[in-house]
């Protein structure tokens, strides 16, 4: 009769074989039982610096002092910037 076992135990009787199929499923029981539902976001509860906006390239224009007259007029009738009513009227 012996006193000691044939294998021979870890330090405070730690099952290392199964030691990391424990680690994992303790991780999965903990994710899936979280207290809250997962919220999902879209990008507006991220912190940080905002993205920049749209750098806009210039192009210079020569006109007569009549033609800048009426683009400047025309642009205040639809409540527009000169640059927005030149670009709405190139584009559209």
């Amino acid at each position: 009769m012996a006193i000691f076992k044939e294998k021979k135990q870890p330090f405070a009787f730690v099952d290392l074989d199964n030691k990391q199929d424990n680690k994992q499923n303790n991780l999965n029981e903990f994710i899936s039982s979280g207290a809250g539902d997962k919220k999902l976001s879209n990008n507006s509860d991220k912190k940080g610096r905002p993205r920049a906006k749209e750098k806009l390239a210039r192009i210079s224009l020569y006109v007569t002092e009549e033609e800048k007259v009426k683009l400047i007029q025309s642009s205040e009738d639809l409540h527009m910037t000169l640059s927005s009513f030149i670009r709405f009227k190139i584009f559209s």
